[in-house]
Protein backbone atom coordinates (compact mmCIF):
# COMPACT_ATOMS: atom_id res chain seq x y z
CA UNK A 1 0.00 0.00 0.00
CA UNK A 2 1.23 3.78 -0.78
CA UNK A 3 0.32 6.92 0.42
CA UNK A 4 0.78 10.34 -1.64
CA UNK A 5 0.89 13.49 0.21
CA UNK A 6 0.43 16.50 -2.05
CA UNK A 7 0.57 20.17 -1.16
CA UNK A 8 0.32 23.21 -3.39
CA UNK A 9 3.96 24.67 -3.25
CA UNK A 10 4.74 27.96 -1.99
CA UNK A 11 1.06 28.34 -0.49
CA UNK A 12 0.77 25.52 1.43
CA UNK A 13 5.03 25.18 2.32
CA UNK A 14 4.18 25.08 5.69
CA UNK A 15 1.86 22.25 5.68
CA UNK A 16 4.43 20.62 4.24
CA UNK A 17 7.24 21.27 6.53
CA UNK A 18 4.56 19.94 9.33
CA UNK A 19 3.79 16.81 7.22
CA UNK A 20 7.28 16.11 6.91
CA UNK A 21 8.80 17.16 10.47
CA UNK A 22 5.92 15.05 12.48
CA UNK A 23 8.21 11.89 13.37
CA UNK A 24 10.47 14.53 14.87
CA UNK A 25 7.64 16.03 16.72
CA UNK A 26 6.14 12.40 17.67
CA UNK A 27 10.42 11.31 18.97
CA UNK A 28 10.44 14.51 21.47
CA UNK A 29 6.82 14.03 23.00
CA UNK A 30 7.65 10.41 23.52
CA UNK A 31 11.05 11.22 25.17
CA UNK A 32 9.51 13.94 27.26
CA UNK A 33 7.28 11.31 28.32
CA UNK A 34 10.54 8.91 29.03
CA UNK A 35 11.79 11.91 30.88
CA UNK A 36 8.93 12.00 33.24
CA UNK A 37 8.14 8.29 33.73
CA UNK A 38 12.11 8.69 34.98
CA UNK A 39 11.08 11.01 37.72
CA UNK A 40 8.14 9.48 38.60
CA UNK A 41 9.74 5.98 39.45
CA UNK A 42 13.16 7.11 40.64
CA UNK A 43 12.76 10.56 42.15
CA UNK A 44 13.25 10.83 46.01
CA UNK A 45 11.13 14.57 45.79
CA UNK A 46 7.82 14.40 45.89
CA UNK A 47 7.14 18.35 45.24
CA UNK A 48 8.75 16.74 41.71
CA UNK A 49 7.01 13.65 41.34
CA UNK A 50 3.81 15.42 41.80
CA UNK A 51 4.54 17.88 38.85
CA UNK A 52 5.94 15.16 36.54
CA UNK A 53 2.66 13.58 37.31
CA UNK A 54 0.77 16.11 36.20
CA UNK A 55 3.13 17.23 33.52
CA UNK A 56 2.34 13.56 32.40
CA UNK A 57 -1.70 13.88 32.84
CA UNK A 58 -1.95 17.12 30.90
CA UNK A 59 0.46 15.23 27.77
CA UNK A 60 -2.18 12.38 27.72
CA UNK A 61 -4.97 14.38 27.87
CA UNK A 62 -3.57 16.42 24.89
CA UNK A 63 -2.70 13.26 23.00
CA UNK A 64 -6.27 12.03 23.86
CA UNK A 65 -7.83 15.12 22.25
CA UNK A 66 -6.48 14.58 18.76
CA UNK A 67 -8.03 11.20 18.09
CA UNK A 68 -4.55 9.56 17.76
CA UNK A 69 -2.90 6.81 18.29
CA UNK A 70 0.41 7.21 20.13
CA UNK A 71 2.21 4.29 21.70
CA UNK A 72 4.18 5.92 24.57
Amino acid sequence: MKMTLEFNLPEEQQEADEALNVGKLSSAIFSFNQKLRSVIKHSNNEEEIKHAEWAQELLFQELDGLNYIFEL
